[in-house]
């Protein structure tokens, strides 16, 4: 079996992590008042909500940074049957603040294949057979050495 070369992954550049927190728990909130919904005309809202939240980007930062980001690295909302939906991790951050909580889930969760790409990626990483979840493997490999 011969795996890629190379992968692409998401990741939060260095200017939005000075507001993160205020960011997520605008974004939770605007998810949660707005879900369940069409799944169009909902990112079409939430495009105008990230451009009033974080203004000055283009088109195509905004869309980048709800698809990459809000979807799928945080996991803020996901998508059945055409709906988009607000996920148990977005109601952790509505119903209690908890954004340790929150960040422990978002890495205890990261995996490869990553089941919000869009379904031609997901099926190549499959037939790679691409299976990973970091954190999980950085703690079995801890609890080995201590053993």
């Amino acid at each position: 079996m011969k795996l890629p070369i190379q992968r692409r992954t998401a990741f939060i550049r260095g200017r939005s992590q000075r507001d993160l927190e205020a960011l997520i728990g605008g974004v939770a909130s605007f998810v949660v008042d707005n879900t369940p919904s069409e799944t169009q005309p909902f990112e079409k809202k939430l495009d105008l909500h990230l451009n009033y939240v974080r203004p000055g980007n283009t088109e195509k930062t905004i869309h980048n940074y709800r698809t990459e980001i809000v979807h799928k690295l945080l996991g803020l909302y996901y998508i059945s049957d055409g709906v988009a939906h607000a996920s148990a991790r977005t109601l952790v951050v509505i119903e209690s603040g908890d954004y340790p909580q929150f960040f422990r889930d978002v890495l205890m969760k990261f995996q490869y294949p990553n089941p919000m790409s869009k379904r031609q990626t997901l099926e190549g990483e499959i037939a790679d057979g691409l299976r990973v979840r970091p954190a999980v493997l950085v703690c079995e490999l801890l609890r080995e050495c201590r053993e």
